[in-house]
């Protein structure tokens, strides 16, 4: 997302469009609520699958849905094309079906406005049996590009293909045993898996079969290998290895099984300040250990930090971490891309479309807030109405009005949430430290000392 449309949108002031269900990315990423591989353990019962069939030909329409339903699936008919981002904004698909020539929409240019917001699955369907369209489709996301009249046999050929190409209990994915899945995000599917060598269980995220033909997906799924890689450190998940099989790659990691920190804001259940000051503490040093390494993590949040039983938190998912690039507020250089998810965005990146390590100090004072008052920092059904609170601080109760902080912890908040990055915080370490000048505190105080 430009950087510069986000500036007039906040100037023109708040609108009344709803906000993203996911990460606003740059390019289909490891995002959602339950994004990674070290998901809280649960069991999923089976569903049949609903597709949605977008074709302005109501006949057609209507015999791609009975073909599937006959195939067990259960399939809806949207003739307006204009209606179907809305439509997947609101309910959740398997699959979707588009027909590529539709009046006000084709399908191409619908493709690109799903990816906006949305990696479910798409199939397309064309009357033209043109390369030229199918490579295109295809470099947009596409999983596969089928010509009309239907082929019976090939539709539900590929539906198979997109829907229950995944791995299955029992199975192999190179040596490792798959258990179960975990969950899945824009890239991948984790599930929990055995290593028979070591006889040790681990998180196996695997890249999804759309995207395995896209080089630059694929470069994304290293990349997060890599940079998670880097690391050991007790606050950080730990990737064993990352490799191909079958022209599918995969990475194993550390399961981590816990609580999701998200899950207590969305109880609206506030954590007390010394439970707080310990998660970020942990927190700040796993990113100390990242900003000495000069890399920025990009996509810190609650869902993205995982509390054991025993009181670790983990920092999860890498899939943003980036070199560190000090970002001058005054410098007259072209702005970027808007990454990440837009909550947790610092202001600097919807102005500038920059950051750099203060803009995961701002990301952890942010979840800190959550902690601490169990609500969202913003409160707000609007994506503008959100950017401009971002930009201009408008948390949902001002950090000076949350009674369980002391007045260091108040500096400290404040100071982490500077909307301007220039007299924000900028060092990790000092954040790490205050914090953990602050837990300790907090304890002499329950003791009696």
């Amino acid at each position: 997302m430009p950087a510069a449309w986000i500036v007039d949108c906040i100037r023109a002031g708040r609108g009344s469009d709803p906000p993203p269900k996911s990460g606003l990315r740059t390019s289909p990423g490891f995002t959602g609520v339950h994004d990674f591989a070290t998901l809280s353990m649960m069991d999923r019962k089976p569903a049949t699958a609903r597709i949605l069939i977008v074709d302005d030909d109501h006949g057609n329409g209507a015999l791609v849905a009975r073909l599937l339903e006959a195939a067990g699936y259960a399939a809806e008919h949207l003739p307006h094309p204009l209606q179907a981002v809305a439509l997947l904004r609101d309910h959740e698909y398997a699959l979707v079906i588009l027909d590529q020539e539709m009046p006000g929409m084709d399908g191409l240019t619908l493709l690109e406005e799903i990816r906006k917001e949305n990696s479910v699955p798409v199939v397309m369907l064309t009357g033209a049996d043109k390369s030229s369209l199918a490579v295109r489709a295809i470099r947009l996301g596409a999983f596969d590009y089928l010509t009309k009249p239907v082929d019976e046999q090939r539709l539900i050929g590929t539906v198979r293909q997109v829907l229950e190409s995944d791995a299955r209990s029992g199975e192999r994915v190179a040596q490792y045993e798959i258990d179960r899945e975990l969950g899945r995000g824009g890239m991948g599917v984790v599930y929990a898996a055995r290593d028979p060598r070591l006889d040790r269980l681990v998180a196996l995220k695997v890249l999804r079969p759309e995207f395995a033909a896209d080089p630059s997906y694929e470069a994304e799924f290293l990349s997060e290998a890599r940079s998670a890689a880097k690391f050991s450190h007790p606050n950080i998940v730990t990737v064993f290895e990352a490799g191909r099989f079958r022209g599918r790659l995969y990475m194993a990691m550390e399961l981590v099984q816990g609580e999701l920190l998200e899950s207590f804001v969305e109880a609206g259940k506030p954590l007390p300040a010394a439970k707080v000051f310990d998660i970020g503490s942990q927190v700040a040093s796993a990113l100390e250990a990242l900003h000495a390494a000069h890399m920025v993590h990009r996509d810190l949040k609650p869902s993205n930090l995982m509390m054991t039983a025993g009181a670790t938190v983990k920092l999860l998912d890498f899939g943003l971490a980036h070199p560190n690039a000090p970002f001058d507020p005054n410098a007259k250089d072209e702005k970027g891309e808007i990454a990440g998810t837009l909550f947790y965005t610092p202001p600097e990146l919807l102005m500038a479309g920059r950051t750099d390590a203060r803009g995961d100090i701002y990301a952890l004072g942010l979840v800190l807030y959550e902690l601490l008052l169990g609500m969202p920092a913003f409160s707000t059904n609007s994506t503008t109405d959100l950017m401009f609170r971002i930009c201009h601080s408008r948390l949902t109760l001002p950090v000076t009005e949350i009674k369980t902080l002391p007045r260091e912890g108040v500096d400290l908040l404040a100071g982490m949430l500077e909307a301007k990055p220039e007299y924000r915080i900028s060092s990790i370490a000092e954040v790490r430290g205050r914090l953990a000048a602050l837990r300790r505190h907090a304890g002499d105080r329950r003791s009696g000392r």
